[in-house]
């Protein structure tokens, strides 16, 4: 995809369509004036998150990647060719368990622990979480040089890549970061004691 342009795709009923965020064919849902792939953007980057994938059930009883959106489109290509059965790769595990999974680092991960290690290590990405939702998973990937401690609440990237309208004040605001203040050791000493 061009430089700027949000890449969403979805599979269907055995046909593939491509939009992006300026696309005229097919032009992404909006809320309130903001294209869906900007909040899943949006809400990629409050997660730390690089990529989501949704992957559902198709007719043939496998998981497919039904839609995808990534800050990088390349991460994507190979995945969403994959489909599981339950129990069969992290995604198929996660879908037969109805439970979260987080691969702290899959770079180093095992392939019965996350078999597209190898994709993993090639886009640098480092933590992957899988959740179960509505007889599906979310999958969403972080190339943060720190690894996440636990799997991160992805219940609104899940309705956004769904399609479904969520208002904003139901989508938490970014924290603020705290202010970093360097100072030496008297300096500190005496702003306690004038506290």
């Amino acid at each position: 995809a061009p430089a700027g342009e949000v890449m969403i795709r979805t599979r269907g009923k055995g046909s593939s369509v491509r939009t992006t965020a300026e696309s005229k064919a097919a032009p992404p849902r909006r809320t309130q004036g903001v294209t869906n792939a900007s909040r899943i953007a949006d809400q990629l980057d409050s997660l730390g998150a690089c990529y989501a994938i949704l992957w559902k059930r198709a007719n043939d009883d496998v998981l497919r990647a039904v839609q995808y959106h990534a800050l990088d489109g390349a991460v994507m290509e190979n995945s969403r060719s994959s489909h599981y059965r339950a129990g069969t790769g992290a995604v198929g595990r996660v879908w037969a368990t109805r439970r979260t999974e987080l691969v702290r680092d899959a770079s180093t991960a095992s392939i019965a622990q996350f078999d597209r290690v190898h994709l993993a290590t090639y886009y640098r990405v480092r933590s992957v979480a899988l959740a179960y939702v509505d007889d599906g998973v979310v999958e969403v990937g972080s190339v943060s040089r720190a690894p996440w401690d636990k799997p991160p609440d992805v219940r609104v990237l899940h309705l956004l890549l769904s399609g479904v309208h969520v208002p904003f004040d139901h989508v938490a605001p970014l924290p603020a970061a705290a202010p970093t203040t360097h100072r030496s050791a008297d300096a500190l000493a005496d702003a306690v004691r004038s506290a």
